[in-house]
């Protein structure tokens, strides 16, 4: 039975996953575990995950779910965060913005048509300038 009534899964796959009947403290990190002990446990979870037949669908389910605990598909709770982020980051790059993404401000233009001289003739729009943002692509304004 899923945790959240309004998550309905196919969790068949997790009777055919190498990590059953072994002991849940492999795969979720006791209050206040850190460093070379929360590693060192990490890598064994991990070693159960790396040969199992499931992997994929263990992984699929920790993404889908929204799992922020425990290694799920052979990553821990932080290597998913970060995998998370980077497809964010990636499909917005690709135009692909997800609706949680905030929005993009715009850009402000002038309208230069109505612009006049000292002497009341129409005046030559500016010239564009070149601006170089933070990852490196050029754009003229």
């Amino acid at each position: 039975m899923p945790d959240h009534p309004h998550h309905l899964f196919n969790l068949a796959w997790q009777g055919r996953a190498s990590c059953r009947g072994a002991d849940t403290e492999i795969f979720f990190s006791p209050d206040g575990e850190r460093g070379s002990t929360r590693a060192q446990r990490e890598r064994t979870a991990k070693q159960v995950c790396q040969d199992c037949p499931v992997l994929a669908d263990c992984r699929a389910h920790a993404f889908t779910a929204a799992e922020s605990y425990g290694i799920w598909g052979g990553m821990s709770e932080n290597e998913r965060a970060r995998h998370t982020r980077r497809t964010r980051r990636t499909a917005r790059h690709r135009g692909n913005t997800p609706a949680t993404a905030a929005p993009q401000p715009r850009e402000r233009h002038r309208d230069h048509s109505s612009a006049v001289n000292r002497n009341g003739r129409a005046a030559a729009p500016p010239e564009p300038s070149l601006h170089r943002h933070a990852d490196g692509v050029r754009q003229f304004r």
